[in-house]
């Protein structure tokens, strides 16, 4: 990267950051500058950027390899290999506590049990796991499996698809797929922020079509596959316009909730 570019970009944040650090002291608030992170995202092909340190006040804050937000842990190439990690860690100690008790516990109770334990955690912003490699998802996969079985108290020799088939439970790759969906058809219904309206934009070709009444959207172009795609502008029209019609047209959201979740059960299980 252009040194010259990158002093430009922290001379900004530096002026930004000491605006709202002002903003703040003169609200009688503080800007915890122990608690303030920097991470620098870029390209793992082209290599680490060298980024100097923002200084905030008094205080140097040098760049970390992830940042927290929201619940979030993002890397500085955007791999969720963090995340991922941080997630399996604590859905296991969780289930480890859960198998402990179970002999105590009826299915129903250890069902509740893991979804407010460990699916929480598999289901919290997973729509950003979206086009990750299989390596990543079958790491959460392991996790919901494990589940399953201490559920149903079966062996962990057992073939687990016929025990997510009886729980009813759509495998981790459908579950980020329906996360997209759902927001995007809540998006498409003004029922989400607006700065995620102002990135899908709906197919109205220059004639007419038969696709023209089949609520499609507009499939942007990418400069890069392994960041763009795995964006909303790109994820959400791409996997919106392969669902079915009639799941498209669904007009309450709760509706549609349950027409995709039955299609993606059926695409995940071959039914």
């Amino acid at each position: 990267a252009d040194p010259n570019s990158i002093n430009n970009c922290r001379v900004k944040m530096e002026e930004c950051i000491e605006e709202i650090r002002c903003w703040m002291s003169a609200n009688k608030l503080k800007l915890n500058s122990s608690k303030t992170e920097v991470l620098v995202i870029g390209s793992r092909h082209h290599g680490p950027i060298s980024f100097p340190g923002l200084t905030i006040g008094q205080d140097i804050i040098h760049t970390s390899k992830s940042a927290r937000n929201s619940g979030v842990l993002f890397d500085s190439s955007l791999s969720m290999e963090a995340h991922v990690k941080n997630i399996t860690r604590q859905a296991f100690y969780h289930l480890r506590n859960i198998g402990r008790i179970r002999k105590y516990l009826t299915k129903e109770a250890t069902e509740t049990i893991v979804h407010a334990f460990v699916t929480s955690k598999l289901d919290y912003c997973n729509s950003l796991l979206y086009g990750l490699p299989q390596c990543l998802l079958q790491k959460l996969q392991h996790v919901q499996n494990t589940a399953a079985r201490i559920v149903m108290c079966s062996s962990k020799f057992e073939h687990v698809t016929p025990i997510l088939k009886d729980l009813h439970w759509l495998p981790i790759e459908q579950r980020v797929i329906f996360k997209v969906l759902l927001l995007t058809y809540k998006t498409l219904n003004n029922q989400a922020p607006v700065y995620l309206s102002d990135l899908i934009v709906p197919y109205n070709p220059s004639r007419v079509l038969r696709s023209s009444s089949q609520n499609l959207l507009c499939v942007p172009k990418t400069n890069y596959i392994r960041y763009g795609n795995r964006a909303f502008f790109k994820s959400a029209p791409v996997l919106w316009n392969s669902l079915p019609p009639t799941i498209r047209a669904k007009p309450t959201l709760e509706s549609f909730k349950s027409s995709l979740k039955t299609y993606l059960f059926s695409v995940a299980y071959g039914q």
